[in-house]
């Protein structure tokens, strides 16, 4: 039987999280385009991080000062944004593919 790329995640979650810290592509290429993206005011904006992973990108969030709900749905990735981040993001388990129903309609900024 093969792994399922949410298996994967969970089953690799450190290793991965570790990865995509310093790998060229995520550091130099994936985040920093990503980033340019995204207004250049983020404080005081509620942000939804959907798939987070291991929580890099709400960890900039945060630190630009965004309010940040992070959704993943690997266990393993949450426990590490959990980790990490603390009491200072909201971040639960959650499969995507529904919709998301626990939040409020256009309770997002970002």
């Amino acid at each position: 039987m093969t792994e399922t790329g949410s298996e994967l995640y969970s089953t690799f979650a450190t290793e991965y999280s570790e990865a995509i810290r310093s790998n060229t592509y995520n550091a130099l290429y994936e985040r920093p385009s990503t980033w340019a993206l995204l207004p250049t005011e983020l404080k005081g904006l509620k942000v939804l991080d959907a798939g987070c992973g291991p929580g890099a990108y709400s960890e900039k969030l945060l630190r630009a000062g965004a309010e940040v709900t992070a959704v993943d749905q690997s266990e393993a990735m949450v426990d590490i944004v959990r980790k990490t981040l603390g009491s200072n993001i909201n971040s639960y388990v959650h499969d995507l593919k529904a919709p998301l129903a626990q939040e409020s309609n256009q309770s997002f900024d970002l």
